[in-house]
């Protein structure tokens, strides 16, 4: 605990992403909640409390993938590339959507932000 605690005391601007901890042994989730830059993903349990704290209602692999596509999207110029970028995960490029989108729950749009659903 003394080295997590030195080395947390060193980060300037600390995020946690939480991938799948589940609300049955909290130990993951109690240590995520005390700080303010949270990412939550997990597809039955996403709630986050605070402003800057965001939960996905995603499997790990969707969401992960989700949030390459928007982070490309914005170093290429914007969101107008985010549409393509979601069109080619739910339709695997072919212009239909493929059986895989849904895994995970994954959705375009929506999540939780600050314990309240956004679309």
């Amino acid at each position: 605990a003394q080295k997590l605690n030195t080395w947390l005391a060193s980060v300037e601007r600390l995020a946690v992403i939480e991938i799948g901890a589940g609300i049955d042994v909290p130990t993951v989730r109690l240590f995520s909640d005390q700080h303010e830059r949270l990412i939550r993903i997990n597809p039955r349990a996403p709630q986050v409390f605070g402003p800057r704290a965001v939960g996905l209602p995603l499997g790990g692999l969707a969401a992960l993938e989700a949030i390459g596509a928007r982070l490309l999207a914005d170093q290429l110029g914007g969101h107008p590339l985010w549409p393509k970028c979601h069109e080619y995960r739910t339709t695997g490029g072919r212009g239909a959507e493929h059986p895989g989108a849904r895994a995970g729950g994954f959705r375009a749009s929506g999540g939780v932000r600050g314990g309240q659903n956004f679309s």
